[in-house]
């Protein structure tokens, strides 16, 4: 735990491991960090940490900051960097909370923390369920959870983890992992006293390994000579008929973890006894051609399962025309380019940091549903003049318009009627001044240090709603003259008012 928080502390973090995003979408890391004995809680900003010792009961984390007042360990300046920032006004250490100070603000930050509170509720409730009786598969069962929305088995998860240390100090650890999304795959198990890994298993699809800037990396795609890769495919393929298709992979995958587990003990006593005699090497060997055989019949499943489903994923009809690149202002997303290809006849998004997601044929509506999600998805804007314009990306209840890159449409309004509302706006309740600007040929509201906002001409009411979010909109408020006097910003039942300042 030490060794991490000082190599944070001289070496800070950098990028947000998103092919496409530059240093600004830098991601801030929690870590469990755990040993037969206790476990530490490490969060992270920047170069300065916060630590909990855990020594016993259970604990989860999310993506979020959670530690409060009661840390263990942190940066020696955590509390006094805070107030400098006027972050945190108060005066008493013992009154001091990490997650209050260091916590990122604004109306994307705060749904983002909301979302990762649910995760981390039931993770936590799933884990106090077995408390003192917590075991592997229960451990692989909270992974395939999704009880809740968002759900621990998120379907843009990279891999999962499940580590067992034994207790008496004597044996070897297990890391059980897995590739791709938890309820779709199958955990192997690896050993840290193993040398070598199958190059199978750490190969990269299309992009290869390279050392290069976040803001140039190519997106990554298939390749059939990646294990990770192989299980993401069989995921896509999954969520296109799920309720049929995961049966089939657990059946698989549920019968082949346990023969893993079944074979294990042998496995361990053997590498244990040439450890003790000083074979250091044989023991190695043993475990290596362990995983490596649990690797290969893992893939060989895999394999099986995506061949008997090819042909149901072939979409040819409207590729040609959807497929561009889209650009996406919202969440952690700032110009950031989504790019909709074809690949074998079937249609894929490809969102920065989560790779080439398959979207389903279309329904009666046009909605594409994600293959991986059926609550997200896409449709397709047009008009007759310029073909597809913009791309709805919808999540839940939310959606958001990513404009397609090159296309710049007609102002709706005359833009000499749009004059009058341009200038900045202050709002005494937030204490913030925002702009109202003119981007794409169309009003646009500005946030410092965040977004620009395309909105959309009036409705009958004088709403204005955001292209980007059209749950969230302005109303402008006019004089008897025709000045603008202010403007009232609405979401959900929340509304701000910003008066115009001369």
């Amino acid at each position: 735990m030490e060794t991490i928080a000082a190599l944070t502390e001289t070496y800070g973090q950098f990028g947000s491991g998103l092919p496409g995003q530059r240093l600004e979408g830098a991601y801030d890391n929690s870590y469990l960090v755990a040993d037969p004995r206790e476990a530490w809680i490490l969060e992270t900003a920047g170069i300065r940490w916060a630590a909990k010792r855990i020594e016993g009961g259970t604990a989860s984390i999310s993506n979020t900051l959670s530690l409060g007042g009661s840390l263990d360990l942190s940066s020696a300046d955590l509390a006094a960097h805070a107030r400098e920032k006027g972050w945190w006004k108060g005066s008493s250490e013992a009154a001091f909370s990490f997650e209050q100070a260091y916590s990122a603000e604004g109306r994307d930050q705060e749904i983002a923390r909301g979302r990762a509170q649910v995760r981390a509720n039931c993770s936590l409730g799933l884990l106090r369920e077995k408390s003192g009786s917590i075991d592997e598969s229960w451990m692989k069962r909270i992974a395939r959870d999704r009880s809740t929305d968002p759900s621990l088995d998120l379907d843009a998860t990279a891999s999962s983890c499940v580590a067992s240390l034994p207790a008496d100090g004597g044996g070897l650890p297990v890391f059980w992992w897995c590739a791709s999304v938890p309820s779709s795959g199958i955990f192997v198990p690896f050993f840290v006293h193993g040398t070598e890994l199958p190059a199978f298993l750490s190969a990269a699809g299309t992009a290869g390994k390279r050392v290069v800037a976040p803001e140039t990396a190519p997106t990554d795609r298939y390749s059939p000579d990646s294990y990770w890769w192989v299980f993401r495919d069989l995921t896509d393929l999954v969520n296109l008929d799920r309720p049929g298709r995961l049966a089939a992979v657990r059946k698989e995958f549920d019968a082949l973890e346990q023969s893993f587990a079944a074979a294990l003990p042998p496995v361990l006593k053997s590498a244990t006894e040439l450890r003790k005699a000083g074979k250091t090497v044989e023991a190695a060997r043993v475990l290596d051609d362990f995983s490596a055989a649990c690797v290969e019949r893992a893939a060989a499943a895999a394999r099986a399962l995506r061949d008997s489903w090819k042909p149901a994923g072939s979409d040819k009809s409207a590729a040609p025309e959807e497929a561009g690149v889209y650009i996406a202002n919202f969440g952690a997303f700032a110009d950031a380019e989504w790019n909709v290809s074809a690949r074998d006849g079937r249609l894929f998004l490809e969102i920065p940091g989560q790779g080439a997601l398959e979207l389903r044929p279309p329904d009666a509506e046009g909605f594409r549903a994600l293959a991986a999600s059926p609550q997200a998805g896409v449709s397709f804007s047009r008009r007759p003049e310029f073909g597809v314009t913009a791309m709805i990306f919808r999540r839940g209840a939310m959606s958001f318009e990513l404009p397609r890159k090159g296309i710049v449409l007609p102002p709706e309004i005359p833009l000499e009627e749009l004059r009058k509302f341009l200038g900045e706006y202050h709002g005494d309740e937030l204490d913030e001044t925002l702009e109202i600007v003119i981007k794409n040929n169309s009003l646009a509201l500005k946030i410092s240090g965040q977004k620009t906002y395309e909105l959309r001409p009036p409705d009958a009411e004088g709403k204005r709603f955001f292209r980007v979010a059209p749950l969230v909109y302005l109303v402008f408020k006019e004089s008897e003259t025709g000045g603008v006097e202010s403007f009232t910003y609405h979401q959900g039942p929340s509304s701000l008012t910003y008066e115009k300042i001369k």
